[in-house]
């Protein structure tokens, strides 16, 4: 079990919840996380923090996706709902 900060906890299907806005995030594919960043309707911004780099898409200021790496780890988040933000694309 892997152990994540405490503002987050990973349930028992695999998602993550992130405590503090109430947001559940689950893994998402890579193109479907890259169609989103490519999108121009979408701001995104990255953050790397010694090994662990960061990259997240917001749309009207709210977080719809996340990419987490960590040195050869990468993993992919997406809000609950984002499959329809890529129908929409």
């Amino acid at each position: 079990m892997k152990l994540l900060p405490a503002n987050r906890r990973l349930n028992s299907v695999g998602r993550i919840i992130c405590l503090r806005i109430g947001v559940t995030m689950h893994l998402i594919m890579r193109t479907q996380f890259d169609e989103l960043r490519l999108n121009d309707e979408y701001e995104y911004s990255t953050n790397d923090r010694g090994g662990k780099k960061v990259v997240k898409i917001y749309k009207d200021g709210e977080l719809i996706a996340k990419k987490i790496s960590i040195k050869n780890s990468v993993q992919y988040f997406g809000v609950t709902g984002v499959e329809e933000l890529l129908e929409q694309v």
